[in-house]
């Protein structure tokens, strides 16, 4: 599960004017869901957070905002739109890992979002910690980066 803190610490008149958390899938990057402003729920201080997982959220969690992953998920794209760059300000965007397997060559070289595939190992926690024992590279070469990209 990963928990995305996003702070906003702003009052409502230079607040952005739109923002939305939006889970794409697979290679072409189908929109799964979307979690928008007007479904956001803020903290007084403008603060949120959004958790994400693979599961559903524990009966009485708590948890308001929610993205659950599905086995072919592949990106969440964070979209913070500003009508008025003179008085709107951009949200300031934090991620927190809490759980999942840990970085991997696998994930690196964009296996999970290769078709079938990526959910087969997803799906299947043996193969997920398989592909996981490879550490990524620290420096992948230019050529590898723009593959990936």
């Amino acid at each position: 599960m990963a928990k995305t803190p996003c702070l906003r610490p702003r009052g409502p008149d230079d607040a952005s004017a739109d923002t939305s958390f939006s889970l794409l899938t697979g290679l072409s990057g189908n929109t799964a869901d979307v979690l928008t402003k007007d479904e956001l729920v803020v903290n007084d201080d403008g603060t949120f957070e959004i958790y994400v997982s693979g599961s559903p959220p524990p009966p009485g969690s708590g948890y308001d905002n929610y993205i659950q992953l599905t086995s072919d998920s592949t990106l969440i794209a964070a979209r913070d739109t500003l009508s008025d760059w003179n008085v709107q300000q951009q949200s300031s965007l934090t991620i927190e890992r809490l759980s999942g397997p840990p970085d991997s060559l696998f994930s690196q070289l964009g296996g999970f979002a290769i078709p079938l595939i990526g959910p087969a190992v997803t799906d299947n926690p043996t193969l997920t910690q398989l592909v996981s024992i490879i550490p990524p590279l620290a420096d992948p070469p230019p050529l590898l980066r723009g593959a990936v990209t």
